[in-house]
């Protein structure tokens, strides 16, 4: 049978009870026993003296992946955030969130040996984690707003020539050959002609 906890109270590892509310977490005594609900009247009334784990990245990217904020965002966005959440976390990992500067994050966008994308992801996803960082009182500002982005150089593409687009048509038939004017008709990426 499960035990009936009261709101902002859960048990890890099946046995420990924790306080948890507006990014604190908060050990409780044994549920069920007066010093249980002495410190819980107190945290609910703000009363109590709060012991905060370390507010180092590694602590907020945990925290930010288990957040609804999180949660609401597509999979192939959380996969993207996911590759940069741990890159962050095995360089900037133990060191403390309200310690991060502006200048900070533009060392690490500028650092990455990752390619230019990559540091401009970093810098997307440090400001999502610092104003996740802001909601939990860690931090009053996000170093990373402002940032500007590094431009991608890159060659141009080039339209098919006239000459290549009579070969593919003249060669392909059936499904290929209606994505293929899809794509060229309407101008949209293969994955959302292929949604179409």
């Amino acid at each position: 049978m499960k035990r009936a906890l009261p709101p902002y109270v859960y048990l890890r590892k099946g046995k420990y009870a924790y306080f948890e509310r507006n990014g604190v977490s908060q050990r409780m005594p044994e549920p069920g026993t007066p010093q249980f609900h002495r410190a819980y009247a107190d945290l609910m009334a703000g009363t109590a003296p709060v012991t905060v784990g370390p507010r180092t990245f590694a602590a907020l990217v945990k925290a930010y992946q288990k957040s609804q904020d999180f949660a609401r965002k597509k999979p192939r966005t959380q996969a993207d955030y996911a590759k940069v959440c741990d890159y962050i976390v095995s360089v900037w990992g133990k060191l403390p969130v309200a310690a991060a500067r502006t200048k900070d994050v533009i060392r690490a966008q500028r650092e990455s040996d990752k390619g230019v994308r990559f540091g401009n992801y970093i810098v997307s996803v440090l400001s999502v984690l610092f104003e996740y960082a802001r909601t939990l009182g860690w931090r009053e500002d996000n170093p990373a707003r402002g940032v500007k982005l590094i431009k991608v150089e890159g060659k141009e593409r080039e339209a098919w020539p006239r000459e290549l687009l009579t070969a593919f048509r003249a060669r392909a038939k059936g499904r290929p050959l209606l994505v293929f004017e899809l794509c060229l008709g309407t101008g949209q990426r293969i994955g959302d002609v292929l949604k179409m």
